[in-house]
């Protein structure tokens, strides 16, 4: 999923990696474009989406149970 999302690398691809993977996605948005050009603001900041990958709960004896 999170892949599909940044078209970046998943937690699951990087092995002994204990940090998340941070994924930032631009979000395009033809009403901004319609408002810079009529306005012509001195700075523009588009919207954009922060994707958060962590390691999933795996192995027995963690007091977690899946279903």
């Amino acid at each position: 999923m999170f892949r599909a999302l940044t078209g970046g690398l998943s937690q699951n691809d990087q092995k002994n990696r204990l940090d998340p993977g941070l994924g930032v996605v631009k979000v395009a948005d033809s009403r901004l474009d319609f408002l810079t050009k009529y306005h012509k603001p001195k700075k523009v900041t588009p919207v954009h989406v922060e994707y958060l990958d962590v390691a999933g709960i795996t192995g027995e004896g963690n007091g977690c149970s899946l279903l």
